[in-house]
């Protein structure tokens, strides 16, 4: 499915095609649909520059217990 958004209803809305994607990225992020790294994916930035971006405004990361417990022994074997 593609959305095609046209150029006068971008410059009506005041905002560039990108800003758009990366409201949209962050709006997903933020209800859970995207993941960090399918979020950057969305709107062409590194996931580091979606971290940023989503720290500026104040959105926590989906960080669970489950992936906590997967770091912790992704350390453990590289000790």
């Amino acid at each position: 499915m593609q959305i095609e958004i046209s150029n006068e209803m971008l410059q009506q809305a005041g905002i560039a095609e990108h800003d758009l994607k990366i409201e949209v990225a962050v709006l997903l992020f933020e209800k859970n649909v995207f993941s960090l790294g399918k979020a950057a994916e969305f709107c062409g930035l590194h996931k580091f520059e979606m971290q940023h971006l989503l720290a500026e405004r104040n959105i926590p990361l989906h960080y669970t217990l489950e992936m906590l417990n997967e770091d912790l022994k992704t350390i453990e074997i590289g000790s």
